[in-house]
Protein backbone atom coordinates (compact mmCIF):
# COMPACT_ATOMS: atom_id res chain seq x y z
CA UNK A 1 0.00 0.00 0.00
CA UNK A 2 1.54 3.38 -0.79
CA UNK A 3 -0.16 6.46 0.42
CA UNK A 4 0.60 10.29 0.58
CA UNK A 5 -0.82 10.73 3.90
CA UNK A 6 -1.24 14.37 4.84
CA UNK A 7 -2.81 12.28 8.16
CA UNK A 8 -0.10 12.53 10.28
CA UNK A 9 -0.69 10.23 13.46
CA UNK A 10 -3.49 7.92 14.57
CA UNK A 11 -6.33 5.57 13.49
CA UNK A 12 -6.86 5.61 9.76
CA UNK A 13 -9.97 4.16 7.91
CA UNK A 14 -10.96 3.85 4.56
CA UNK A 15 -14.39 2.58 3.24
CA UNK A 16 -15.63 1.47 0.29
CA UNK A 17 -18.80 3.55 -1.14
CA UNK A 18 -21.61 1.58 0.57
CA UNK A 19 -19.93 3.03 3.89
CA UNK A 20 -18.45 -0.50 4.52
CA UNK A 21 -14.69 -0.95 6.21
CA UNK A 22 -12.36 -1.18 3.32
CA UNK A 23 -9.24 -0.86 5.14
CA UNK A 24 -8.09 0.37 9.07
CA UNK A 25 -4.69 0.71 10.39
CA UNK A 26 -2.24 3.38 11.81
CA UNK A 27 -0.49 6.09 10.60
CA UNK A 28 2.68 7.51 12.51
CA UNK A 29 4.63 10.76 11.74
CA UNK A 30 2.58 10.57 8.29
CA UNK A 31 3.75 6.61 7.72
CA UNK A 32 1.85 3.33 8.06
CA UNK A 33 2.35 1.85 11.26
CA UNK A 34 1.66 -1.20 13.02
CA UNK A 35 -1.02 -3.29 11.78
CA UNK A 36 -2.93 -2.94 8.62
CA UNK A 37 -5.85 -4.63 8.10
CA UNK A 38 -8.00 -5.22 4.45
CA UNK A 39 -11.54 -5.78 3.63
CA UNK A 40 -13.55 -7.57 0.73
CA UNK A 41 -16.39 -5.74 0.73
CA UNK A 42 -18.83 -8.35 2.09
CA UNK A 43 -16.51 -7.86 5.37
CA UNK A 44 -14.41 -10.31 5.75
CA UNK A 45 -10.59 -10.02 6.14
CA UNK A 46 -8.88 -9.90 3.00
CA UNK A 47 -5.49 -8.56 4.09
CA UNK A 48 -3.62 -8.34 7.77
CA UNK A 49 0.20 -7.10 7.61
CA UNK A 50 2.46 -5.26 9.82
CA UNK A 51 4.00 -1.82 9.05
CA UNK A 52 6.64 -0.13 10.87
CA UNK A 53 7.85 3.80 9.59
CA UNK A 54 5.69 3.07 5.95
CA UNK A 55 7.54 -0.03 5.50
CA UNK A 56 5.94 -3.87 5.38
CA UNK A 57 8.29 -5.50 8.09
CA UNK A 58 6.68 -8.60 10.10
CA UNK A 59 4.18 -11.55 8.78
CA UNK A 60 1.92 -10.60 6.14
CA UNK A 61 -1.04 -13.00 5.86
CA UNK A 62 -3.92 -12.97 2.51
CA UNK A 63 -7.45 -14.35 2.97
CA UNK A 64 -10.08 -16.04 0.54
CA UNK A 65 -13.15 -14.16 0.66
CA UNK A 66 -14.72 -17.32 2.69
CA UNK A 67 -12.55 -16.20 5.34
CA UNK A 68 -9.83 -19.14 4.84
CA UNK A 69 -6.02 -18.46 4.50
CA UNK A 70 -4.81 -18.07 1.35
CA UNK A 71 -1.27 -17.34 1.96
CA UNK A 72 1.17 -16.12 4.54
CA UNK A 73 4.84 -14.60 4.38
CA UNK A 74 7.74 -12.62 5.79
CA UNK A 75 8.39 -9.42 4.95
CA UNK A 76 11.54 -7.17 6.43
CA UNK A 77 12.19 -3.70 4.78
CA UNK A 78 9.15 -4.04 2.02
CA UNK A 79 11.35 -7.44 0.77
CA UNK A 80 9.36 -10.49 0.92
CA UNK A 81 11.66 -13.39 2.66
CA UNK A 82 12.33 -16.80 1.56
CA UNK A 83 9.57 -18.50 4.25
CA UNK A 84 5.96 -18.57 2.42
CA UNK A 85 2.90 -20.94 2.50
CA UNK A 86 -0.02 -21.05 -0.14
CA UNK A 87 -3.57 -22.92 1.07
CA UNK A 88 -6.23 -24.06 -1.07
CA UNK A 89 -9.64 -22.17 -0.27
CA UNK A 90 -10.62 -25.00 1.96
CA UNK A 91 -7.32 -24.11 4.36
CA UNK A 92 -5.20 -27.03 3.04
CA UNK A 93 -1.96 -26.38 2.77
CA UNK A 94 -0.97 -26.45 -0.95
CA UNK A 95 2.65 -25.14 -1.18
CA UNK A 96 5.52 -23.90 1.44
CA UNK A 97 9.20 -22.73 1.51
CA UNK A 98 10.42 -22.84 5.53
CA UNK A 99 13.67 -22.00 4.61
CA UNK A 100 15.01 -20.50 7.37
CA UNK A 101 15.16 -17.02 7.63
CA UNK A 102 16.17 -14.73 10.65
CA UNK A 103 13.40 -11.77 11.60
CA UNK A 104 14.73 -9.16 14.07
CA UNK A 105 12.11 -9.34 16.59
CA UNK A 106 13.28 -6.34 18.77
CA UNK A 107 16.14 -3.76 18.72
CA UNK A 108 17.33 -1.53 21.21
CA UNK A 109 20.90 -0.07 22.10
CA UNK A 110 21.14 -2.75 24.60
CA UNK A 111 19.94 -6.10 23.04
CA UNK A 112 18.59 -7.46 19.70
CA UNK A 113 16.82 -10.63 19.64
CA UNK A 114 16.65 -12.34 16.55
CA UNK A 115 14.53 -15.99 15.79
CA UNK A 116 15.22 -18.27 12.69
CA UNK A 117 11.51 -19.06 11.67
CA UNK A 118 12.02 -22.75 10.10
Amino acid sequence: MNYNLNYKNGDFKIFFEDGQLKEKGIVKNGELDGIWESYYENGTLKIKTTYNKGKNNGYYYSYYDNGQIKFETIYINNIRQNYYKWYDMNGNLIEENCTKTKVLLKKSTSKTIVRNIV
